[in-house]
């Protein structure tokens, strides 16, 4: 009884201390902490990027809709001197099929 009193007790600080021992957990925390910092700068990295693609983006939308906005006036005029041109065309045949 003796042996178990006196090897229990050693047992259990050895335990205790080991249990009550927060130095890891600290370091762990510290590591944990210095990633988590870590993962949001490159995240903040990786934002920054993609804000300037929507950037360029925006501005190539913008290019592409002031030249669609060009080629539709373009087309309008090219379609209106067309029926001009077919109502002329029309206007001749007429005259061509009373004679």
């Amino acid at each position: 009884m003796h042996d178990v009193i006196a090897f229990g007790t050693v047992l259990a600080a050895i335990l205790a201390g080991i249990l009550l021992n927060r130095s890891d957990t600290k370091e762990l925390r510290d590591k944990l902490d210095a990633l988590r910092s870590d993962m949001d700068n490159k995240f903040a990295g990786v934002n920054e990027r993609f804000a300037g693609v929507n950037e360029r983006f925006a501005g190539m939308s913008e290019r592409f809709d002031d030249k669609f906005d060009s080629l539709r006036s373009e087309m309008h005029g090219e379609f209106e001197r067309f029926y001009m041109t077919l109502g002329e065309h029309d206007a001749k045949i007429a005259n061509l099929e009373k004679r």
